[in-house]
């Protein structure tokens, strides 16, 4: 739809959306900016579910437009775990595309089951409500090492807020005490680029077997650590990369330091699971989570790396700082 619809910013209450081409003209939401907008195109396609996309600029104070051109995404929705109204307004680029927590979920929820995978839960939402991660995975067994197996799947994650994108990753989940891993790989993630249900479908289906065939590789490494014991080379990364709390089950710190002074004689394989034991069963906002269990990944990767002579210690550090989330 195209129209000019002024949205005044700094006063007045969220006003409720009208159905989908109503032609609503104007709409109240306090920024505390004390700005108004001029919207000349309205994009009402995620209206259903509460979003809805004012494209247009921001006036001056003397009531002239300003040539820069913005997108607000204004959201009045109930918050999926509290139940609590949502309402809020993104300013975003005009290029900024989103696509529906729920349209990606149910999404993921078909593919998965055409692949013979079953949710691993209920889905884990940010607390503002807006990003969602779920997990689904297969019912077959993959022995690590005698007595001890994992089953293996894939993550769907989605953010309407720009804080995360759409992504797939594989999934593990060690079945002696329900511990679960990302494998946050380049064979083992994928991003969905578009916001087209149809589309996303098929970028799914397209890329979903190649990233669970990526999990065998994964396994493989799972095996090998249970031959590695941990040293303090790998110690000192992980320390840098997380939070103590995440590490004293194994490690020794010094006093009001993250200095490692002691490691118990355990292997990678033990160490990795004594990590993502509190990532999984801890109370960790879902974003934060997902940030750590990343981080951890990674961390394992740079070891690795610097083991094998690829990268010096130094680097290691670098890479390490300079990891973030996406």
């Amino acid at each position: 739809m195209t129209t000019t619809n002024s949205i005044h910013m700094g006063a007045g209450a969220p006003e409720p959306f009208e159905a989908p081409g109503s032609g609503s003209r104007g709409v109240a939401q306090s920024l505390g900016v004390g700005r108004e907008f001029r919207a000349d195109i309205i994009d009402d396609r995620w209206a259903a579910y509460g979003m809805r996309s004012f494209f247009g600029t921001f006036l001056s104070e003397d009531g002239e437009e300003t040539p820069k051109r913005y997108q607000l995404i204004m959201i009045d929705k109930p918050h999926p775990v509290t139940g609590k109204r949502v309402r809020m307004t993104l300013v975003k680029s005009p290029s900024y595309r989103y696509v529906p927590n729920e349209v990606a979920l149910t999404i993921a929820d078909k593919i998965a089951e055409e692949n013979g995978l079953h949710p691993a839960g209920e889905p884990e939402y940010t607390s503002d409500g807006l990003g969602v991660y779920k997990r689904y995975l297969s019912d077959r067994h993959e022995p690590v090492a005698v007595g001890d197996a994992v089953a293996v799947g894939f993550q769907v994650k989605n953010g309407v807020d720009g804080m995360m994108s759409h992504r797939y990753t594989g999934y593990t989940l060690r079945l002696v005490c329900t511990n679960g891993m990302i494998a946050p790989r380049e064979r083992t993630s994928f991003k969905v680029g578009s916001t087209d249900p149809v589309e996303i479908e098929e970028s799914v289906r397209a890329q979903l077997g190649p990233l669970l065939e990526g999990l065998q590789e994964e396994l493989e490494e799972y095996r090998s650590w249970t031959r590695i014991t941990v040293n303090m080379r790998l110690a000192n990364l992980l320390a840098a990369a997380l939070p103590k709390n995440l590490l004293s089950s194994f490690m020794e710190f010094a006093p009001k330091s993250k200095a490692v002074v002691d490691v118990k004689p355990i292997t990678v394989w033990e160490a990795f699971n004594h990590i993502t034991d509190p990532l999984t069963h801890q109370k960790i906002e879902a974003r934060h989570r997902d940030w750590l269990r990343v981080r951890l990944s990674r961390t394992i990767s740079v070891w690795q790396a610097v083991e094998a002579g690829k990268i010096s210690e130094d680097e290691a550090m670098e890479r390490l700082g300079a990891a973030g989330e996406e």
